[in-house]
């Protein structure tokens, strides 16, 4: 019995739109624990002009979605759905959403269960195997393998919303649904030393990257070798046996921070208005999995300094990509005697003005390899009353001078400085 002329627009319609990229990153501790982040993009146009054809909108679509998700994770021990976050990127709609585990064991446990298996968005069919010496340091093994399953077994075509397609669209529908692209990345605990990735990110972890239908049909298998160095010349901190919650504690937020590239990019921005005096401006950028552990701690960075915190105006604005941006800005002009701001001197010194700056070795940069790539983490600027005539800073334009660090810069005690005369 052939469809209805409507049925069989709809269906053309859902199967030019609803191929989709899915994107997925394994993270990994040393105990074993950690999270899976996943990625769905989904053409927003095409997406839309389908949803509204059947009759829904793409956020039912979506909350089904993670509904479905939610109850997948729920049935299992150890593993916990945290957090989902839809945003625009380009022309594309996007859900990333984030699953904790306790152990390899409850990762697998969730992606062997039927529920997980009905979800193609949730990576199922998988098995994590992470071997390590049993200590916070050491040699870690970490393999992941994916088992091939058929578009057919993904989209079988007793789902009530595909059983009235002929076998023509049906097939068609089936190739359109796997013409995106897949793409993973595997961060794990310390350097990594070998690896069977075709290419490494920026960060320097290993990268696979293939269409959809090579990742259901003829499924993936990945291994990466890494190491945390012991004995005091390369100490670790010791990471919690417990995943991170939704809120989780300063500990845990240290324990990831030191064991992840991640996460925040800042920008500082002094100008000086007096003898003693600038106004300031300190801007954090977070992904939102730290937006809450964000808040707290940058209170607490500004309840150190009184003076500061006294005159400062705080806000909170979303950003593109699931990202948060904190900015707090000082009301009015500040004193910044080195007397009481030990890291930070704006004033006159010797018949000039000076801005100077002690930086500490930023903590997440200690861990580095030596041969990764650099990556961007602080972004500091200052503008004096008059032209600038010395500076370490890389761009001075004027009275302005600006300082682009990186975690390889900050290994070590940096000090910016800037004199006018």
């Amino acid at each position: 019995m052939r469809v209805a002329p409507l049925l069989a627009l709809a269906a053309l319609l859902a199967a030019q739109s609803a191929c989709f990229d899915l994107e997925a990153e394994l993270r990994i501790m040393p105990d074993g624990s950690g999270f899976l982040t996943t990625w769905v993009r989904v053409d927003r146009r095409d997406a839309l002009v389908a949803m509204a054809v059947a009759g829904r909108t793409l956020s039912e679509e979506i909350d089904d979605a993670v509904a479905g998700l939610r109850e997948a994770t729920d049935a299992v021990r150890g593993v916990q759905f945290v957090d989902e976050a839809v945003y625009d990127e380009a022309d594309k709609t996007v859900l990333r959403y984030r699953v904790l585990f306790d152990n390899p064991s409850a990762i697998n446990a969730f992606w062997k269960s039927e529920r997980a298996r009905r979800i193609p968005i949730a990576v199922a069919a998988t098995q994590l195997d992470f071997q390590s010496g049993g200590g916070a340091c050491g040699t870690f093994l970490t393999a992941w393998k994916s088992e091939p399953r058929t578009a057919a077994a993904l989209f079988p075509a007793s789902d009530p919303m595909l059983e009235a397609m002929d076998q023509e669209a049906y097939g068609a529908f089936l190739d359109k649904m796997l013409s995106g692209n897949f793409r993973l990345r595997i961060v794990v605990p310390g350097d990594v030393k070998a690896h069977d990735a075709p290419a490494r990110e920026l960060l320097g972890y290993p990268l696979y990257r293939m269409t959809a239908r090579e990742f259901f049909e003829a499924g993936l298998t990945a291994r990466v070798k890494s190491e945390i160095p012991c004995g005091k010349e390369a100490e670790q901190k010791e990471v919690p046996a417990a995943t991170l919650g939704p809120v989780p504690s300063a500990d845990e937020v240290e324990a990831v921070v030191d064991a992840l590239p991640l996460l925040l990019r800042t920008t500082l921005e002094f100008k000086q208005t007096g003898r003693h005096e600038a106004t300031y401006k300190v801007a954090v950028e977070v992904n939102s999995e730290l937006k809450e552990v964000s808040e707290f701690h940058l209170s607490l960075l500004l309840s150190a300094f009184p003076n500061l915190g006294a005159h400062a105006a705080w806000k909170a604005e979303p950003r593109p990509g699931g990202r948060y941006r904190y900015v707090y800005a000082s009301e009015e002009p500040v004193d910044f005697r080195e007397g009481r701001h030990p890291m930070i001197f704006i004033g006159r010194d010797g018949g000039k003005d000076v801005f100077r700056m002690r930086l500490a070795p930023y903590p997440a940069a200690k861990n580095r390899a030596p041969d990764a790539p650099a990556r961007h983490v602080l972004t500091v600027s200052v503008e004096l009353r008059d032209d600038i005539t010395t500076t370490n800073a890389q761009e001075h334009d004027g009275k302005k001078a600006v300082w682009r660090l990186d975690d390889k810069t900050l290994t070590r005690p940096v000090t910016l400085e800037a004199l006018a005369p």
